[in-house]
């Protein structure tokens, strides 16, 4: 540590990047994050970017944002004609699913999840807690929340209950429009929060002992 706190290691690694950051000859925008700890063991968030193709970063990331908030949030389903490129690659699972869709006409394919997903919690919303961008690649972490007033998956009567879970996309933009995507979503925790998949409890062969006990302390 020098005489400010700071390893001298930590920002002999933070230079040596940013000299190989600034080395790239090529104009995509190039973003290295670095999740590291201060002295308090808080995280610290750099990012070293190169001013070229920078404005091409950030153009990316407004398009994934305008795509959760335009569609999901304000449910202007007519925005799937301005972000989703018709040829479309969808790698992600649907809740129950059990094959991605794949190549798909994106307006139409974005508009049915939407309005899939909107029928099931009607005050749904998608909040963007970190978004990071490298080349035509972006990546986002979502809290997804909602009340469960519709049949889920069309089928398991409504609950009345609400869940609040995180998921993570990837996206790949071509042409100023989002042309892939990947998903990994935490649906247990929203199933066990809306009830429909119950939770654990001990092992069977454990139960008499803890009825035991209870019946000894009372």
């Amino acid at each position: 540590m020098d005489s400010k706190g700071c390893d001298p290691h930590l920002l002999s690694r933070t230079g040596d990047l940013s000299t190989a950051a600034a080395s790239r000859s090529d104009t995509s925008a190039r973003v290295a994050v670095m999740l590291l700890a201060d002295n308090s063991g808080a995280p610290v968030s750099l990012t070293l970017q190169r001013s070229a193709g920078g404005d091409m970063s950030e153009a990316n990331k407004e398009l994934v944002r305008r795509h959760f908030d335009q569609i999901f949030n304000r449910k202007n389903f007519d925005a799937c004609d301005e972000l989703i490129a018709e040829d479309y690659v969808e790698h992600a699972l649907a809740p129950f699913g059990d094959s991605e869709p794949g190549r798909v006409n994106g307006p139409q394919h974005m508009r049915a999840v939407a309005e899939w997903l909107l029928a099931q919690f009607p005050d749904g919303r998608m909040t963007i807690e970190a978004i990071a961008s490298e080349g035509e690649i972006v990546a986002v972490r979502v809290l997804g929340e909602g009340t469960n007033l519709g049949k889920l998956n069309g089928v398991v009567p409504p609950t009345g209950k609400r869940f609040s879970a995180r998921q993570s996309h990837w996206f790949r933009v071509e042409n100023g429009k989002l042309a892939e995507h990947w998903a990994t979503r935490d649906d247990l925790t929203a199933m066990l929060q809306l009830g429909v998949v119950p939770r654990p409890g001990p092992p069977l062969w454990i139960r008499p002992l803890l009825w035991a006990r209870r019946r000894t302390r009372s």
